[in-house]
């Protein structure tokens, strides 16, 4: 900014998203297609041919979107297989939102071994899981030569609504999003807006400390708490690993 550095924090994720802080890092290894079929057969239940199908079709160690929210379809109502539907539905809704990459149609496989054993998932500290991936997707999407940006955007989106409110198109959903239980995100609705890229630059230059909500979740501390790991400043694992400054904030 005109007035110095602004980052997305572990706080504002946690506040927006209300995902988990604290837990373990997990930073995955990329599958061939051989390997993400195998972990189909393992992990979903579905014929490992019938896997290597999908993976060929994506090129890669990929599942559709679409393939995930079948082979969910395929088991829920199967007796036994309700951890395999499990893992389908988590998978299909990881990979729509928060790692989301610029096909915004597939999945990667590599991700599926997040959710090998169910009652380990709350032990991973996804807060860090989402925010190095907007930041690696950042990253590129800063590079004149990018033309698409992966990632979750409603989460770069909705933090510019929260510290921003003379920047861009803002509409409210009217839920009291700071009653327990609601992710600060549910208070915006997406709205579309004329203002073009290169009218943008103006306005972000003029900005000044005055146009800022510095503490936009002081009314949100009844949900999430401020937790001081959140001021951690070192290395964050997720997608892979970042540098994460919060005191040059």
């Amino acid at each position: 900014m005109p007035f110095g550095e602004m980052t997305i924090t572990l706080d504002d994720v946690a506040c927006l998203l209300h995902l988990h802080v604290r837990g373990q890092f997990y930073t995955p290894v990329s599958v061939s297609q051989e390997q993400a079929a195998a972990l189909a057969a393992e992990l979903l239940g579905e014929e490992y041919d019938f896997a290597l199908r999908e993976t060929a079709l994506q090129r890669g160690g990929y599942f559709s979107q679409q393939w995930l929210y079948e082979s969910y379809m395929r088991n829920v109502n199967l007796y036994g297989r309700h951890d395999c539907a499990a893992r389908a539905w988590m998978l299909m809704l990881v990979g729509c939102t928060i790692l989301a990459d610029k096909s915004y149609t597939r999945v990667d496989a590599k991700w599926l071994l997040l959710f090998s054993d169910l009652s380990a998932v709350h032990t991973f500290s996804w807060a860090s899981i989402a925010l190095v991936s907007l930041y690696d997707n950042l990253n590129d999407a800063s590079m004149f030569s990018t033309r698409a940006f992966a990632g979750y955007a409603t989460l770069l989106q909705c933090w510019i609504h929260e510290y921003f409110p003379t920047l861009g198109r803002r509409a409210q959903s009217d839920l009291n999003c700071d009653n327990p239980g609601f992710p600060r995100a549910m208070r915006w609705m997406y709205k579309q807006g004329k203002t073009k890229l290169p009218e943008y630059r103006p306005i972000l230059d003029a900005l000044t400390p005055d146009d800022v909500i510095w503490r936009p979740f002081e009314t949100h501390r009844g949900s999430i708490p401020f937790d001081l790991i959140t001021l951690y400043s070192g290395h964050l694992r997720g997608s892979t690993v970042v540098p994460y400054l919060p005191e040059r904030y």
